[in-house]
Order: C-alpha cells, then structure tokens, then sequence
C-alpha cells in the first residue's frame, strides 16, 4: 500500500521545513510520496523544498501553488488530492509537525478498518518556544525531544471532540489538520468553502452519510505550532471579515440538511454579537441566546448584506472555458501571459530550471492576474 501525505502551507516555510524534516524521516516500511500545497504564498517554501530534494531521492516531494484569493484549504487540499498516487490520503496542515510514527500509524489503521475516515490528534507548542527550540539545535531528533518536552495537550479541545466522537455526531471529531482517508472520488473537499472552519465538517458529515466509519485516535500526534503572523481562526483573531466568512459557510453546511438536525453546529454562533453593524466575537460562553436564535441572527445580517441567501446557498462560480497547460524552463515574464482573452482560462504553469528567486517572482507576478493560475514545481 502507498500513501499520499499532503500538506497545506500558507507563509508558514519555518514550519514547512521541520514538516519535511520528520515526513523524510518516518519510521514505516510503507512507500510514500508527499505533495505541498501552497495556498498562495510568496515565502521561501520551494527553497526549503529543493534543499531538501537535493539529498533525498527515495520519497519524492512535489509543489503545487494557487493563487492568493484568500483562506482556500479546500481548493488546496484538492488540488494535492487530483494529483495524489497513494491508495492512502493522509493530510496535515502547514503548522502541524508529525512525530515520527505518524505515517505509519495512519496506513496501519486502514489496513485494519478499509473505508476509515480517521483523525488524529495535536499536542499545542507556543511558537516562541518553536523558534527558540529551532535556533538552539540543528540536531532534528534533539528537536523532537525538545517539542515534546515544551508542547500540552489543549483539554478543552480534547473534551469537545471526545463529545462529540462518542456522542450522535461522530463525524464533528474530524479536524483536517491530522486526517486520512482512501482516496476515492467521493473524498474531496467542496470548494464552496471559502474561509477559515467547516469544510472539514462539510467533508466527514458526506462521508459518513455514505458507509464510511469515523475513527478518531488522538494518539496518532503531530505538534501543532501557534504560529502567530498567520493565524486564521476568525475566534482568535475577532476579526469581522473572517467571522463573516465562517458564518457564511456554516449556513452554507447546515442549509444542505433538514431543518434543526445540525443545530448542535452553530454553538460557535451563540458568542456573535453585533457592535457598529459588524459582527464581534464575545468568547466561549459569553452569551445565552439558543443555537436557533444565533442563526437567525446571523442569517439576517448576511440576507441584508447580499452575502448569504438560503435560496442562493451555492456560490457563483465561474465557468471557465479553457484549460491550458505551459511549460515554462527559462526566466519568464508573467506579463505576457496576462493578456485578457485568457481572463476566464485556467493556466497550469509546469515551472523547471527556474532559480529560487525567479520563481518566486512568478508567484507574486501570478497573484496579481485575473486568470486562474496554478503553478507546480
């Protein structure tokens, strides 16, 4: 059996190198490849990348990037997953560093249960212990020690997902951040979800519904690193843009099902409030308004901002009317491919003999364009 490990990354490349790092250095007998997933970054990732490819020829490491349009896991994820060899998908999120049995337990797993959806679970480290732990050492087994020792366990998370595996609504368990699957047809990610949370609940409720079985084991660990400059989660962050986002997409997942069966979802929404016509996040616990009462606070809100309907649940996408692949081996000009008939195109740019510095030229270049650029390395 062959996996596939995809990893997500968003400007997260100190990250991403102490994930190849323990990905290279796994102890499986099982083949592997492993595909990044950049979701528009313009760091120094594919550096890292072919520093490492340059002395590793056994696991092979590929790129894949898209566009900066914003929070787009889903997108990225499936982009890893139509390019994916392994009869096994085993994913992870840019700031989750697996310990060292992490593949192997993953396929063991599925060998035991076929037609699994499992998830693991994630021991917390600060990312100033991170950095101190990596400025310290380049000795990548002493590091492992090092993150063990500083990294805990959040009880509060554990508690809810435990609730919830054990509970009517298995699948809430999953998180996307340490998951495998069988890749079939039917497990990829909607990419109607835009934005940070629910698409992994989008994703386990469709399996579920259709025979698979849930297992969630949370000794299966990778380090989950509270890299700062990037977080997402519209929680943390009380920011109004990314809890528009979030509320969007949970109506987007609730409005799929019968009416009041996936209430239990929306205890995130009971914390909304509204302060100068913008929505504020109050805090676990913070108020005492039902499930109910907060999506129709919410759904009005957005109704009235033309951002969310329920008669219009499915966002527009556009029909793109060609495809278009391009191999590119010398120093390129972006520009040139910018021209406006290719607007509704999307353009699959195969990158070779480009130096580090060019190709992340071309990224920045590409987040700029009108067309759909996705660009492999």
């Amino acid at each position: 059996m062959k996996a596939t490990v995809i990893v997500t990354t968003y400007k997260q490349s100190a990250i991403l190198k102490y994930i190849l790092l323990s990905l290279l250095s796994q102890r499986t007998e099982y083949t592997y490849e492993i595909i990044v997933c950049d979701d528009g970054g313009t760091d120094n990732s594919i550096s890292i990348i072919n520093e490492l490819r340059v002395n590793e020829k056994k696991i092979k490491i590929h790129y894949l990037w898209q566009q900066d349009r914003g929070f787009r896991a889903a997108s990225a994820r499936n982009m890893g997953i139509s390019k994916a060899k392994g009869d096994i998908i085993i994913l992870l999120d840019g700031d989750m560093i697996p310990k060292l049995d992490y593949v192997q337990r993953h396929i063991v797993q599925h060998l035991k249960n076929p037609k699994t959806l499992l998830t693991g679970g994630r021991l917390s480290l600060d990312d100033s212990d991170f950095f101190r732990i990596t400025n310290k050492t380049n000795n990548f087994p002493e590091i492992l020690k090092l993150f063990n020792k500083k990294s805990f366990l959040n009880t509060e998370e554990l508690k809810y997902r435990k609730s919830w595996y054990y509970g009517s609504k298995p699948w809430m368990s999953v998180f996307s951040c340490n998951l495998s699957f069988p890749r079939s047809e039917i497990a990829k990610y909607s990419e109607l979800f835009v934005g940070w949370g629910i698409e992994d609940w989008d994703l386990s409720k469709r399996l579920y519904e259709n025979g698979y079985k849930i297992k969630f084991d949370d000794s299966i660990i990778a380090y989950h690193i509270d890299y700062k400059p990037v977080i997402s989660n519209a929680f943390r962050n009380n920011n109004h843009k990314q809890l528009v986002e979030f509320a969007r997409n949970l109506l987007l997942f609730i409005d799929q099902y019968p009416l009041d069966e996936l209430s239990e979802c929306a205890i995130a929404l009971k914390s909304y409030s509204i302060a100068n016509d913008k929505f504020v996040w109050a805090g676990d616990g913070k108020n005492l308004r039902s499930e109910k009462d907060a999506i129709n606070m919410v759904r009005d809100w957005l109704s009235n901002k033309n951002i969310y309907s329920i008669n219009e649940q499915f966002y527009v996408q556009k029909d793109y009317i060609s495809k278009k692949e391009l191999l590119l081996t010398d120093r390129v000009s972006v520009a040139e491919l910018a021209t406006q008939d290719r607007r509704y195109e999307i353009l699959e740019l195969k990158c070779h003999n480009l130096e580090a510095s060019e190709f992340i030229e071309l990224l920045r270049a590409a987040n700029s364009m009108e067309s759909v650029i996705r660009i492999s390395a």
